[in-house]
C-alpha cells in the first residue's frame, strides 16, 4: 500500500522509512504499537476514507496476519467502530481458504454505492 522504500526515513542513519521502521519497531522497540497513526508522512487519520478503510483491510490480510483469532477480534473492534460513519469490511474473496476483507460503504434505502462515493470525504 505504502511504497517505503521509496520513502524518505525521519532517521538520518538510513536511507529510506523501511530500514526506519525496521529499526525503531524491531531492533529497538521504541516506536508505539499505534505509532502508524500519528504519522504525519502516512497520513492515516486524515486521509481519503478509502484509504483508511484499504489500510484497515490488510491490517487484516492473511500475508500480514496469520493467527485467525487476531483476525477474527480487528474485525470485531473494525465493526464495532465503522458501524457508526456507514461503513463495514466485508469478506470479498478468500486466499488458501483465509478471507480477504474490503471496506465499503453501507447501502442504506435506495440510495446506491455509487451517489454514496461521491459524498466520502476526499484528502
Amino acid at each position: 500500500m505504502f511504497d517505503l522504500e521509496n520513502m524518505v526515513s525521519k532517521d538520518d542513519r538510513f536511507p529510506e522509512a523501511t530500514r526506519d521502521i525496521w529499526q525503531h519497531r524491531v531492533n529497538n522497540v521504541d516506536w508505539e504499537e499505534d505509532w502508524i497513526f500519528n504519522d504525519y508522512t502516512f497520513n492515516l487519520l486524515n486521509c481519503d476514507d478509502l484509504n483508511f478503510l484499504d489500510f484497515i483491510c490488510e491490517m487484516i490480510h492473511p500475508f500480514a496476519r496469520a493467527d485467525k483469532s487476531e483476525v477474527h477480534k480487528l474485525l470485531q473492534i473494525f465493526t464495532d467502530n465503522l458501524t457508526y460513519d456507514n461503513f463495514e469490511i466485508v469478506e470479498k474473496t478468500r486466499i488458501s481458504n483465509k478471507p480477504i476483507f474490503v471496506g465499503r460503504i453501507k447501502i442504506n434505502g435506495k440510495e446506491s454505492s455509487a451517489k454514496k462515493g461521491r459524498a466520502i470525504k476526499r484528502c
